[in-house]
């Protein structure tokens, strides 16, 4: 769930949901199919409500999360750019960089 909508959120919050779901999409978007031992694909049963029937349908990999680091420490990396460790009376403090 990246933006419930019982929340509120602040405009820059919202857009970095929507930014975080549409690369979660993107990422996974074209999963392989799972295959058993002799290489055909994996069918599973799935329940329709609306039309009272049953269907079957393809059981594709698991989502991977292996681009996260690399998102988290470009985001660290853009969040620390803006500031600098500053001396001040012989301790290092961050103090942050003025636009």
């Amino acid at each position: 769930m990246y933006a419930p909508k019982r929340s509120a959120f602040s405009y820059e919050s919202y857009k970095c949901r929507c930014y975080l779901a549409a690369t979660d999409y993107t990422m996974h978007l074209e999963r392989d199919p799972v295959r058993d031992k002799n290489g055909n694909k994996v069918n599973k049963r799935k329940f329709s409500k609306s039309s009272n029937n049953w269907t079957s349908a393809e059981v594709i990999v698991p989502k991977t999360y292996s681009y996260i680091p690399k998102l988290m420490m470009a985001i660290m990396n853009e969040y620390c750019s803006g500031y600098q460790l500053k001396p001040s009376k012989g301790t290092n403090s961050i103090v942050r960089k003025r636009p």
